[in-house]
């Protein structure tokens, strides 16, 4: 929103956040999202609910806390054809992180299942998951 926009450019904490971020591994996965999520910065059009940190449906990353069938690199697994069927199971509306290199057949079967699903209409797993989210909740 323009608000937030504003909030970003104007506020003396965004800011000093966003300066700190510039000498960070990885700025862009944090900065928006610290930003958004925390309600005491009173960010406009930022997540005001109380957040349960068990549920994560952003992004699953697999750290090493499940098996890996594709290949670990530095210390992230890049997902193999033989990793789908689990991925097939979870809620995370993306899973990081596959190579083409490495494996092309698991990233084209995902690509073609998304294809599927988008243009036949096919249903979720478990759309219920996601109509619980309090974020998409009606206020």
């Amino acid at each position: 929103s323009r608000a937030f926009v504003e909030f970003v450019l104007t506020n003396e904490v965004a800011k000093r956040l966003l300066e700190w971020s510039r000498d960070t591994y990885s700025p862009d996965e944090h900065y928006w999202a610290t930003l958004n999520y925390n309600t005491h910065l009173n960010t406009p059009g930022g997540y005001k609910a109380k957040t349960d940190p068990t549920i994560w449906t952003g992004r699953y990353v697999n750290w090493g806390e499940s098996h890996c069938y594709g290949q670990i690199i530095r210390g992230i697994c890049v997902f193999g054809s033989l990793d789908l069927p689990s991925l097939l199971n979870r809620h995370e509306l993306i899973a990081n992180k596959f190579y083409l290199h490495a494996d092309p057949i698991a990233y084209q079967c995902l690509e073609e299942l998304i294809f599927n699903r988008s243009k036949l209409d096919l249903p979720l797993n478990d759309a219920t998951f996601y109509r619980r989210m309090p974020f998409l909740l009606p206020s």
